[in-house]
C-alpha cells in the first residue's frame, strides 16, 4: 500500500521499498545513505582531521580524566603583569590536578613549559600541597607561581608578578590537564581563559607554589660560571696572564712553564681558574711534582704576585729532592728554627734574663720576696705601709686608700683623714659614703637584707628606712597594688577601686549607681553611698544596711514602690514620681532624711 498523504498513521513499521538496515528514513521521506561507525569500533581517520572549536580530546581510565589541548590562545599586544589562566569550577568535590602550560613569545623569543600540579580541597579552599616545574629559556621572565581562587570561585593557575613583563606576541598552550581524586569524572577543559592581572587582592585564596626550574648550559655558563667542570684544556705554550675563562686547565711540560710565560713555578701542572664577580677571578697552579699550590687575583685590570698555600711540605725539605738553597730560604724565611726559638722566647722552666719592657694583661703570680732586688706581693706592701696602700699617686694630697683584713677595714675603698667608706664591708655591713662605725650615707645589712639611708642604721622590722624627706618625681609603685589602692598613714595599701575614683585630678567619692526593673527586687552593698532608681516601682528590698550608709531610693515611675531593709524594721511606702533619703548612724538607728513627693522627674 503506497501511502502519499495523512494526518494520523499507525502502522507496526515503515518499509522502503529496496531500503537497507544500514539507512534511515528522514521526516521527510527521503533516505539517509550517510555510513555510521558503530559503537566500539576502530576509527582510522587517514588524512582527515577533527575539527574542535572548543573542548578537547579526553580520556577517563582508573579515577582520572586526562584531557589533552584544553586552550590556546595569540595576543599581539603588550602584556605586563600576572599571566593568569581561569577555568570555572566543574564540581565542588575534592580535585587534584596537574597542569601542563606552553608558552612563547615571538617579540622577547621566550620559550618555556611550564607543569603546575595542586589540590582543590574544596569549592574554596585550596590544599597547600603543591608543586612546579618550569622548563625554559635563560630569559623567561619569572619563576614565581601562585594557583588560587579569584572573586568569582575559579580556580587561578598565575605566572609572574605585577611588574613582569611578558611583551608581545605571546603564544599559549595549555596543553593538558589530568583530573583525578572525587572529581575526576567532570569536564575540566570548558571556560578556560587567558588574562593579565596586575591586582589579586579580591582572591579568596592565593598560594605560593614552590617551584624548581630545569636549568639549562647556557644558564649555568651564565649563571653559575665555573661551578660544573668541563675537560680540562691544555695550556701549551699560552701566557697565563691570557686566560680569564673560569676553568680547568693543564700544562703537560715543564719547559712551557716559564717566568716568562707567567707561570709561579718551572714545572708542569694544572691551572685552575674560578670567577669571583663580574671582572674578577682566581686563578690557582698546582705543580705535579710536590704538590704545591700557588693563588693570585686578577682585579679586572691587573695580576697580584703569586702567593704560595702552605702544607706540610713546606716543613720538611729535607725529604724533598732538587731543590737549591734560594727555594729553602724562601719557604723558611717567615719561621723560626728550634735554637731560634729558644733564645727569643721565654721557657716555662730554668733560670732565664728578659730584657726590655714586658707589659701584662693580667696581674702575675709574685711569690714573697727574699733578696733585696726581688719583686714583692701585695701582703709585702700592706705590711710596710701599716694596713693602707695609696691607690693613686698621681693626685698629690690624695688620701684613698685601700685597707686590708687587720685593722677593722676589711676590703673597703677608704678615705683616712675623713674616716670614711666609699666603699667597703665593716663586718656584716656594707657601707658607701659612709663613717666608719657610722651609719650615714648608704648602709646595707648583710645579715638580713636591709638599707638605711641618710644616717638611720636598717633593723629587722623593715627593709628601707630613710632619714629625711624623699622626693619622688614619677611617683611610687607597688608590685601589689591593681592600680586602684592608695597608700595610708601606716604604710599599707588600702583598695578604693568601688567608692574612690580620680576625677579631674581630684579624689571624689563614687556612689553606687543602680537602675532596677520589675515589681520585686532585692539588692546588698557595702559601698557608703547608694543611689536606687526604680523604673517600675514594686517592691524594693536592701538586704542589709550598713553602719554610716546613706541610700536614696528615686521612684521615677507612675507606680507606688515600697522600700525595706531586711535586717531593720524599715518599711516604708514612696509614691509615684517621689525620691527618699535614708542613712545608719553608729548606733545602728535608719532614719529617714528626706522625702519629695511628686517632685521626682527624669529629663
Amino acid at each position: 500500500m503506497d501511502i502519499n498523504y495523512a494526518y494520523y498513521t499507525s502502522a507496526k513499521g515503515y518499509r522502503v521499498v529496496n531500503g537497507t538496515a544500514a539507512q534511515f528514513l528522514k521526516a521527510d521521506g527521503s533516505v539517509d545513505n550517510a555510513s555510521y561507525i558503530p559503537a566500539g569500533t576502530e576509527i582510522n581517520m587517514a588524512d582527515k582531521n577533527i575539527n574542535f572549536t572548543t573542548g578537547s580530546i579526553s580520556r577517563f581510565e582508573n579515577n582520572t580524566r586526562v584531557f589533552n589541548k584544553v586552550y590556546q590562545r595569540l595576543y599581539g599586544g603588550t602584556q605586563t603583569g600576572i599571566l593568569s589562566f581561569k577555568f570555572p569550577q566543574a564540581t565542588s568535590l575534592a580535585t587534584m590536578f596537574d597542569v601542563t602550560i606552553k608558552i612563547f613569545g615571538w617579540n622577547a623569543r621566550i620559550l618555556g613549559t611550564v607543569r603546575v600540579s595542586f589540590y582543590k580541597l574544596s569549592a574554596t579552599v585550596i590544599n597547600n600541597n603543591h608543586k612546579a616545574i618550569i622548563e625554559c629559556s635563560d630569559n623567561f621572565p619569572s619563576t614565581v607561581i601562585n594557583v588560587g581562587l579569584d572573586a568569582l570561585d575559579n580556580i587561578c593557575i598565575n605566572i609572574g608578578e605585577s611588574n613582569t613583563v611578558w611583551n608581545t606576541y605571546l603564544k599559549v598552550e595549555v596543553e593538558r590537564v589530568a583530573a583525578f581524586h572525587q572529581g575526576a569524572n567532570f569536564d575540566w577543559s570548558k571556560g578556560w581563559i587567558q588574562t593579565i592581572e596586575t591586582d589579586v587582592s579580591g582572591y579568596t585564596q592565593l598560594m605560593s607554589v614552590a617551584t624548581e626550574v630545569v636549568a639549562t648550559r647556557t644558564w649555568v655558563d651564565q649563571n653559575t660560571i665555573g661551578s660544573i667542570p668541563k675537560s680540562a684544556a691544555l695550556l701549551s705554550t699560552a701566557d697565563l696572564n691570557t686566560f680569564f675563562t673560569p676553568g680547568f686547565y693543564y700544562q703537560h711540560a715543564s719547559s712551557n712553564a716559564t717566568v716568562a710565560r707567567n707561570y709561579p713555578v718551572a714545572l708542569a701542572g694544572c691551572l685552575n681558574i674560578y670567577k669571583t664577580s663580574s671582572t674578577r677571578i682566581v686563578q690557582e697552579y698546582s705543580d705535579l711534582q710536590y704538590g704545591r699550590t700557588w693563588k693570585r687575583i686578577y682585579d679586572g685590570a691587573n695580576f697580584s704576585g703569586w702567593l704560595r698555600v702552605w702544607s706540610e711540605i713546606d716543613f720538611n725539605l729535607s725529604n724533598i729532592t732538587n731543590w737549591n738553597n734560594s727555594v729553602q730560604q724562601s719557604a723558611l724565611s717567615n719561621y723560626y728554627t728550634k735554637n731560634e726559638a729558644l733564645s727569643l722566647f721565654v721557657g716555662k722552666s730554668g733560670t732565664e734574663t728578659i730584657n726590655g719592657t714586658k707589659t701584662f694583661t693580667s696581674s702575675p703570680v709574685i711569690p714573697t720576696g727574699t733578696l733585696d732586688n726581688h719583686a714583692v706581693n701585695l701582703s709585702q706592701i700592706n705590711n710596710l705601709t701599716n694596713g693602707f696602700v695609696k691607690l693613686n699617686q698621681t693626685f698629690p694630697g690624695s688620701s684613698v686608700m685601700l685597707g686590708n683584713l687587720d685593722n677593722g677595714y676589711a676590703g673597703t675603698l677608704f678615705d683616712k683623714d675623713l674616716n670614711l667608706h666609699i666603699a667597703g664591708k665593716e663586718g656584716q655591713l656594707v657601707k658607701i659614703a659612709s663613717k666608719y662605725g657610722g651609719t650615714d650615707g648608704i648602709v646595707i645589712d648583710l645579715s638580713n637584707g636591709h638599707i638605711g639611708y641618710g644616717g638611720v642604721a636598717p633593723t629587722d622590722s623593715h627593709n628601707h628606712y630613710f632619714n629625711g624627706t624623699i622626693r619622688i618625681p614619677y611617683g611610687i609603685y607597688s608590685e601589689s597594688s591593681n592600680g586602684d589602692d592608695i597608700y595610708g598613714g601606716s604604710g599599707n595599701l588600702y583598695r578604693a577601686a568601688h567608692e574612690i575614683v580620680l576625677e579631674d585630678e581630684f579624689i571624689r567619692l563614687r556612689p553606687d549607681d543602680r537602675e532596677f526593673h520589675g515589681n520585686s527586687n532585692t539588692y546588698a552593698s557595702k559601698n557608703r553611698i547608694i543611689k536606687i532608681t526604680l523604673l517600675d516601682g514594686g517592691d524594693m528590698m536592701m538586704e542589709n544596711m550598713l553602719e554610716y550608709q546613706e541610700i536614696t531610693v528615686m521612684n521615677i515611675s507612675g507606680n507606688q514602690a515600697k522600700f525595706r531593709v531586711n535586717n531593720t524594721s524599715v518599711n516604708s511606702i514612696i509614691p509615684p514620681k517621689s525620691s527618699a533619703k535614708y542613712y545608719m548612724n553608729k548606733n545602728g538607728r535608719i532614719i529617714q532624711e528626706s522625702m519629695s513627693v511628686g517632685n521626682c522627674v527624669v529629663y
